[in-house]
């Protein structure tokens, strides 16, 4: 917010309110061959969000899965239903 006129001015910012917080939890699965040692699918899913709980960590591991093993390399977004 500001006003002024020609040679003289007023202003104020910054935060008004709760500072915003932004909360990221993540799960990463490896699969790797016992035998060759070989990495076979490696899944990472995340869930970002002003607040997060660790009722999402099932979601995740969920979300990382649908549609294992048939999974096609590249990002992917999932929706998951919450409970």
């Amino acid at each position: 917010m500001g006003f002024g006129g020609r040679r003289s001015g007023f202003g104020i910012g910054g935060t008004f309110g709760e500072p915003a917080t932004h909360e990221r939890q993540q799960v990463q699965l490896l699969f790797i061959d016992r035998a060759s040692r070989d990495k076979l699918v490696e899944i990472r899913a995340q869930h970002e969000a002003r607040y997060s709980s660790a009722d999402f960590l099932p979601l995740l591991f969920d979300a990382g899965l649908s549609g294992f093993p048939d999974l096609k390399a590249g990002t992917r977004h999932v929706t998951v239903q919450l409970p």
